[in-house]
């Protein structure tokens, strides 16, 4: 009786049996192993098999075509890079809407965006009137208002619900002048709590685009963050109004929405107070103004 050892070493001499998978019974081009064929031969390395001049060609003209694509990628993605730099050289000044178009156009946005009878009745024309002059870049909106200037930012006050937040969100969108998006106080405050004086450092930084921070009053006063405690949107104001007096980020790039008058926002301090005397127009929405989250 053999060993294991001699089983297991043992050249096989018989036909395969019937269990032997499939794959172990075949050759290159199916054929099935014979007694008569010669063991294969292979060579050290793959590098010393001959090739068909028929296989060559066909080779080579793979070779080619994938030469030709990557020299067309390397030359598309060259004459990008030089169409971005002179884009870079040669800013193109963004077409600006004459004040019947801006009208026009925030019209049609507000009723795809806020609601399909969007209208400005109850007193909100003027309202609309002023943003339009503002966001048009037009000279009459500096003699609109007391202190009004085209190079301060917003600041809307009217009482909840008359559409603040929603009409800065479609101007944010469609004037050519600045961009911004909204953000709520709330949001900010949060940053700070959970990430400290760096959760505000996108605030406090220039960007090219601007933003409105939403529904000033209704976050905490003062918030505590890793020991510390500050007003987060103390801190952000004071911030962009030291970078917009230092030419940093343009006036146009801050705005500010809120409920509260002008006695509920001392508890920011005299300082704040002054800082959104000089960087903003305020502009009140009308008393009849309705609620528009009905």
């Amino acid at each position: 009786m053999q060993s294991l050892a001699q089983a297991l070493t043992k050249t096989p001499t018989g036909p395969l049996p019937a269990s032997t998978p499939q794959h172990l019974t075949l050759l290159p081009g199916g054929a099935t192993p014979a007694a008569d064929r010669p063991r294969p031969v292979v060579p050290a390395t793959p590098y010393e098999l001959p090739i068909s001049e028929e296989r060559l060609a066909v080779i080579s003209q793979q070779a080619i075509q994938a030469a030709v694509r990557a020299e067309q990628e390397r030359q598309w993605h060259e004459l990008k890079t030089a169409q971005y730099w002179w884009d870079v050289a040669n800013p193109q000044e963004a077409r600006r809407l004459s004040l019947a178009d801006l009208k026009r156009t925030f019209l049609a946005a507000a009723k795809q965006h806020i609601h399909p009878n969007y209208a400005t009745d109850h007193g909100l024309a003027d309202v609309l009137h002023k943003l339009a002059l503002y966001f048009a870049d037009d000279e009459a909106f500096d003699a609109a208002g007391a202190g009004f200037s085209r190079q301060k930012g917003l600041m809307l006050v009217g009482t909840v619900g008359v559409g603040k937040s929603s009409l800065m969100r479609v101007w944010g969108q469609i004037n050519t002048r600045q961009r911004f998006g909204v953000k709520s106080c709330n949001a900010v405050h949060a940053a700070f709590t959970d990430d400290g004086f760096a959760g505000l450092d996108v605030y406090c930084q220039p960007h090219t685009s601007g933003v409105c921070f939403d529904d000033l009053g209704t976050e905490a006063l003062v918030g505590k963050s890793y020991g510390n405690e500050a007003s987060a949107m103390a801190t952000v104001l004071l911030s962009r109004y030291d970078m917009f007096q230092a030419g940093r980020i343009p006036g146009c790039a801050t705005h500010l929405t809120t409920n509260l008058t002008w006695d509920g926002l001392k508890p920011y301090g005299d300082r704040v107070l002054d800082r959104i005397r000089e960087m903003f127009n305020i502009i009140p929405f009308p008393p009849t103004a309705p609620s528009r989250r009905a």
